[in-house]
């Protein structure tokens, strides 16, 4: 009971001087800010290739002609709607074209960008494909629509995530050791491992009051309760993992500015590559050597496709990353004067 008792007071006292730390609450609500902000105004993107099925009764004519024909966009096979649809809403394809009696054209709006391109190309495809000016039956359906308001959001509460771990904790644990305060707590009966976990414990609260007022900002219950479930448990897990490197970061520092500054050069290549991993076969292979690229698979699968896709594997390698950088920490805390 007293060690519970001493953990609350160390986690009271951070938030405390958190809130009055005028820093953190600009790092703070800039994400939140911003990811309002991106729901309304979309971005272009770069050139990127799409993936399409195609269901057609005739010897594979659509697709060879789209093969041949087209760069960025690839085509798989579908023997039946309901399997091309089912790939649609999870975000294995990102259109489906089912030639009979005319062309249904099944397109992915969650991202708005992506959904005006694959229209107008897919219309130009077909008029290509027959060789004349469209005068037959294309019928555009657009798929994930509720989605669409939530597509930037799993890049913000990545970013948010990833901010509040790497720069916010490690900062928070270096000027402790800087004013003597982290001293003081060693002298209380409070041990260590107490510091240790409460600074874990904060860092996850601080995690999910941010991340809430973000969600609910954004109208995140529209993906349903089984969906906010997994959502709670993906991010508890990231919020170990980042917290964690936060504090590995502010045991080796000695005061705010430099743990900020290391804080700020592994920011990015922890962020970077998972930005860019859609764009080559090496940012998608560097990627995956980054805890944020699977944080960001879990969240784009939830959010976005509704938890249609399997996240167990992306979940799997996070929990191996929180497990090892919580390992590390806790070395190294054992160290800290």
């Amino acid at each position: 009971m007293n060690r519970i008792k001493r953990i609350y007071t160390i986690i009271y006292k951070d938030f405390i001087e958190s809130f009055h730390n005028k820093t953190v609450l600009i790092v703070i609500l800039l994400p939140i800010v911003a990811s309002l902000l991106f729901s309304i105004v979309d971005n272009s993107e770069m050139t990127k290739v799409f993936q399409i099925g195609v269901i057609e009764k005739a010897e594979d004519s659509l697709t060879n002609y789209i093969n041949r024909t087209t760069l960025n966009i690839k085509t798989s096979k579908f023997a039946r709607k309901e399997k091309g649809i089912k790939a649609l809403e999870s975000g294995q394809i990102e259109g489906l074209v089912i030639v009979e009696n005319g062309f249904t054209v099944y397109i992915d709006s969650s991202q708005s960008i992506n959904y005006f391109f694959l229209k107008d190309s897919l219309e130009d495809i077909i008029a290509g494909y027959l060789n004349k000016i469209p005068d037959y039956n294309i019928e555009i359906i657009p798929v994930n629509i509720a989605a669409a308001k939530l597509s930037f959001l799993p890049v913000w509460i990545m970013i948010t995530v990833t901010m509040i771990g790497v720069l916010i904790i490690s900062g928070n644990l270096a000027e402790e050791k800087e004013n003597k305060t982290l001293y003081s707590i060693t002298m209380t009966p409070a041990s260590k491992m107490d510091i240790l976990i409460a600074k874990i414990v904060f860092g996850v609260l601080f995690t999910f009051i941010t991340v809430i007022i973000m969600s609910l900002l954004n109208g995140v219950y529209i993906i349903g309760v089984k969906n906010i479930i997994k959502l709670i448990f993906s991010l508890l897990v990231s919020a170990v993992c980042f917290t964690s490197i936060g504090l590995l970061i502010g045991s080796f520092t000695d005061s705010q500015s430099s743990a900020r500054s290391i804080g700020t050069i592994l920011y990015f290549p922890l962020l970077f590559p998972t930005l860019i991993s859609d764009f080559t076969s090496f940012t998608a292979l560097l990627a995956r050597l980054v805890p944020t690229y699977y944080f960001y698979s879990i969240l784009e699968k939830i959010l976005v496709y509704k938890g249609e896709a399997l996240i167990v594997i992306e979940l799997l390698y996070l929990i191996v990353f929180s497990i090892v950088l919580f390992s590390i920490t806790y070395l190294r805390f054992r160290r800290v004067n």
